[in-house]
């Protein structure tokens, strides 16, 4: 028995001899042992606090589409202003009217489709319903460059002004102020519509 312990040697896990009475672990290592045992749950709380699991999304930072609802049809100041008439066929100014040399070039205000383009009398208009359901005529033109049924989209040229280029904006009949869908704020953000109660394959879209 004494010639086994001596080949075994020292036990692993202390600095004296195998003898009769079991071996007990050095402070060193029972102290090692304990300091493991309390870092492993902290590490594994720190690592999960700090780093998102495999589910985890990032929110996302993507933004609607603002901006103005209209481009600017001419590079030209805006010589009078919208002044709706008080009674109809009445004095005003129904649109914009800009200060426009022979030959600068009249853009369009947005995408949409011709429905007329040419003279009318001595002067010449482009007249085009958008997207949005309204109309906009580019009026006191020099010259035309689309025609009638054509798709064009905003910045497209649509002709070249003649002096005092003016622009209109309608719904239906009425005419609207160009001026604010020339500028502001125009987001298109998403509106909750209730649902009736019933089968929803039976809702319409």
């Amino acid at each position: 028995m004494a010639e086994h312990d001596r080949a075994v040697g020292p036990h692993p896990f202390s600095d004296r001899q195998t003898g009769s009475r079991p071996d007990r672990p050095s402070a060193s290592i029972v102290l090692w042992i304990m300091l493991v045992a309390l870092a492993a749950p902290a590490a594994a709380a720190a690592q999960t606090g700090s780093e998102p699991g495999p589910e985890a999304v990032a929110p996302s930072t993507t933004r609607p589409s603002c901006g103005p609802l209209w481009t600017e049809p001419v590079a030209a100041p805006v010589t009078d202003r919208f002044r709706p008439p008080t009674v109809p066929f009445g004095p005003g100014n129904r649109g914009l009217e800009y200060g426009t040399a022979v030959g600068d070039p009249v853009w369009a205000v947005d995408d949409g489709v011709v429905d007329f383009a040419g003279p009318v009398g001595t002067r010449r208009f482009v007249v085009m319903t958008h997207p949005s359901g309204l109309r906009s005529t580019s009026a006191y033109l020099a010259e035309v460059l689309v025609e009638e049924g054509q798709a064009v989209r905003r910045g497209d040229q649509l002709g070249l002004a003649d002096v005092g280029f003016h622009l209109t904006a309608r719904v239906g009949p009425d005419y609207r102020d160009p001026a604010p869908l020339l500028a502001g704020d125009h987001c298109v953000r998403p509106r909750l519509v209730p649902v009736p109660a019933g089968d929803p394959d039976e809702v319409s879209p």
